[in-house]
């Protein structure tokens, strides 16, 4: 959204009734000094000088301060001690405004509160929190006063908010009782907005609420509500959470008839539908506290979604989540909790506008990045595409055999201890990953480096690069021909060595007019032949290789080569290939670059080792084979270059 939308939606935030119902803590701010305080006879610790002191509600209490500081009316539900704490939390929710007359005070039970230290030379919380926490259940009678206060105000509101921050400790106001109620509440007010948030307990909620969750609440989310193989087998993406978001959540908001609301952190968040994404870039900030973002953009987000809902908009979910991640961009530029208004939101503003796009295979590393060359439409005019691993699998395995000859190099054949035969190949692993897409004479290069480094072998038997290359280019064509052998005799199919979707992918560039260029590390010859063997040599308008002057040839010169002699402008070129090599290179000079991380041996799915490499070389976007190619030419603009 632009700036006027903004400040058209942002004028309805005042019109708006909310109750924020939920556990209530007191945030306690001390700045210190560390420089002054001189230790106690008794004990010989240092005490912790206190140098000022700042109360704030905290938990769902700070939820309800966010709204509040938008211009909503918030009605606050749950329940605090009558202690000098409670007392405080009472004040500061006064002075914002907040409306806590259906709060239970209870003489029995203490407030509850986070304590937090922060150093007044660096501003920074340095030292461990003191916390309090109720020890004891909701009893019977507290829950009756609950449910009949629930009864009472959500007629009145437009939205309920519930904000479970239970961890430990036994009190917990959105107890199985509470839950009910609420849910039952919800289907007799269908129309209103019931939201929820919590930190180990999403699933409660997933039937009758909108959710925002980070990756570690999704996957607390999908072990409770997801069943069968497929759902575990989803669990290798973990360390990968955006993937898992899009694979996990997808399915979540299926079975749920339900948009879901992930968030990334730095990489900003995610809408997801059933049948859509919409990626939200982060603002763009310098950060000083990240304590509090989740609030601050849970009530900018839910008041967009309010304002925007009834008008123009058909699917206004992500337009409320850049609102949402706008706030949440200024909050953590602030010191505590933050404190954002509708002015701050306003003279703060910053186009985050989102991305859509409807695979879930398909990863936007960059997002600022891919929105930049969007910016005048697209304009790609050149495809640099890498062979081995990206369109051909005639070669897969080629590491083991790699692996093989490297090993046998720097041991010449002996037999070493296990702990040097496990440095060996762990440095032969790197040397592998680091090296995937150059010129084989290069990744020799370094194996005679290697050799000599580990002294096994006598200096005398060392042997030159193109030496090694020999061995390894025997094993390899060996195992080649084998594949070619067994193709010409029925045995197997061209398509089993054929990247899933390839084809329809090189015919998809050229049907647009883009001049497609071939570049592999191996030798131009052999690219050569195995491109006509399988068929895509008369897709491409020039191929390039290794020579044997390795230094008139690289995947880097020929990318300065292109942009030179073509005139290629940023964004004009496309780089697609399986290897750090190329798509470094062409992030250098400007290009879109689409890291391919595929599984050979299956020709299609995730190799999530290349993933990694991929995301390393900064990748603009990841896709585990050509299926979803569509998707990303709809993403990128479905490029169209007209000569």
């Amino acid at each position: 959204m632009d700036l006027e939308r903004i400040k058209d939606v942002v004028k309805k935030f005042s019109k708006f009734k909310v109750l924020v119902i939920g556990d209530l803590f007191l945030d306690k701010y001390y700045t210190y000094d560390p420089n002054i305080g001189r230790p106690s006879l008794e004990t010989g610790l240092k005490p912790i000088v206190v140098v000022d002191y700042k109360p704030s509600p905290g938990a769902a209490g700070n939820v309800a301060k966010n709204f509040s500081l938008l211009g909503a009316q918030v009605k606050l539900i749950g329940i605090i001690g009558d202690d000098e704490e409670g007392i405080t939390l009472r004040k500061c929710w006064a002075d914002y405004g907040i409306d806590f007359s259906n709060v239970i005070i209870s003489k029995s039970r203490p407030t509850q509160f986070y304590t937090k230290f922060f150093n007044k030379d660096t501003l920074r919380e340095d030292l461990p929190r003191v916390d309090r926490h109720d020890m004891k259940k909701l009893t019977a009678e507290e829950k009756k006063l609950l449910i009949e206060r629930i009864q009472k105000v959500i007629p009145t509101v437009d939205a309920v908010v519930i904000m479970d921050q239970y961890e430990m400790g036994n009190l917990r106001v959105l107890e199985a009782e509470i839950i009910e109620e609420l849910r039952r509440m919800k289907s007799k007010f269908s129309e209103k907005v019931f939201f929820a948030d919590s930190r180990l307990r999403i699933h409660e909620f997933a039937d009758f609420c909108q959710l925002k969750l980070n990756t570690e609440e999704l996957k607390i989310l999908s072990e409770n509500v997801l069943k069968g193989p497929d759902i575990e087998k989803l669990t290798e993406f973990l360390n990968y959470p955006e993937l898992f978001a899009q694979k996990v959540a997808r399915k979540i908001a299926v079975e749920f008839k339900n948009q879901l609301i992930i968030t990334l952190g730095e990489k900003g968040s995610l809408v997801v539908s059933n049948d859509k994404f919409h990626k939200v870039p982060p603002k763009k900030t310098k950060v000083v506290d990240v304590c509090g973002a989740g609030d601050s953009y849970t009530a900018a987000m839910l008041l967009t979604l309010l304002s925007l809902e009834n008008n123009l908009y058909q699917d206004v979910l992500h337009k409320a989540a850049e609102i949402g991640n706008l706030s949440a961009g200024i909050c953590v530029g602030q010191v505590g909790t933050g404190k954002i208004t509708p002015d701050i939101l306003l003279e703060n503003f910053e186009d985050i506008s989102s991305i859509e796009f409807e695979d879930e295979d398909l990863y936007i590393n960059d997002l600022n990045l891919l929105k930049n060359l969007r910016k005048d439409g697209p304009n790609i005019k050149v495809a640099l595409v890498d062979f081995d691993g990206t369109i051909s699998l005639l070669r897969r395995g080629w590491e083991n055999i790699m692996k093989e000859v490297m090993i046998e190099a720097i041991t010449g054949g002996k037999e070493v201890s296990e702990s040097l035969k496990f440095e060996i190949k762990k440095t032969v692993d790197n040397i592998i990953d680091s090296t995937t897409g150059v010129q084989t004479i290069v990744q020799m290069k370094v194996l005679v480096a290697l050799v000599r480094k580990y002294g096994i072998v006598d200096e005398k038997m060392i042997k030159d690069e193109w030496y090694y290359k020999g061995i390894y280019n025997e094993k390899l064509k060996k195992m080649v021909n084998e594949r070619i052998n067994g193709i010409r005799s029925g045995e197997l199919s061209k398509d089993d060595f054929l990247l899933s979707g390839a084809i329809e992918f090189l015919k998809s560039l050229r049907n647009k007019g883009l001049k497609i260029f071939l570049a592999s590390g191996t030798d131009k010859s052999d690219v050569i032949d195995e491109a006509e063997f399988l068929g895509v040599i008369q897709l491409f308008d020039d191929m390039h290789g290794a020579l044997k002057d390795h230094k008139a040839y690289s995947k880097s010169k020929l990318i300065e080569e292109l942009t030179k002699k073509l005139g290629l402008k940023s964004g004009e070129l496309l780089v697609v290939g399986d290897g750090p090599v190329e798509i470094k290179n062409g992030w250098k000079f400007g290009a879109l670059t689409v890291g391919v991380a595929s599984d050979e041996f299956n020709r299609r799915g995730w190799n999530l080792k290349k993933l990694s490499r991929l995301l390393n070389a900064s990748s603009t976007i990841i896709i585990p084979d050509f299926e979803c190619w569509k998707s990303v030419e709809k993403l990128i603009g479905n490029p169209n270059h007209e000569e």
